[in-house]
């Protein structure tokens, strides 16, 4: 008798993801009140929008790794459309490892390190 083998690999994106959303929580957000997941017309995804008030006040992708052909111009796609939808301009990728200001159609995305991001919540 054989043992089936199983192979654990952690999403780390998915855990990634989750810790942004408690950070959020611990900032004081609160689920559909002023923290919401977007998905555009085109239906391309965004991971956390949040506001102040009635206004959108920023637009938040998480992406473990940018190395994935097509990764990085997918989030940027999902960010400026969702921000043209919502009239936002503060558009974030949160990363792993990775930092940079990439600038298309007229808007500046920041892509932020994880650590960094946390350090300045």
């Amino acid at each position: 008798m054989a043992a089936a083998g199983v192979q654990f690999s952690p999403d780390r994106g998915r855990l990634m993801e989750n810790l942004i959303f408690g950070e959020l929580l611990k900032a004081g957000r609160k689920p559909n009140k002023d923290l919401f997941y977007y998905k555009t017309r085109n239906g391309h995804e965004v991971d956390f929008i949040t506001r102040k008030g009635r206004a959108v006040d920023s637009l938040i992708q998480a992406a473990y790794n940018l190395d994935a052909p097509g990764t990085k111009e997918r989030e940027v796609k999902a960010l400026i459309e969702a921000g043209g939808e919502l009239r936002c301009d503060n558009l974030s990728v949160i990363t792993w490892d990775h930092e940079e200001i990439v600038k298309a159609r007229g808007k500046e995305i920041h892509f932020i390190p994880l650590w960094k991001w946390l350090a300045h919540r």
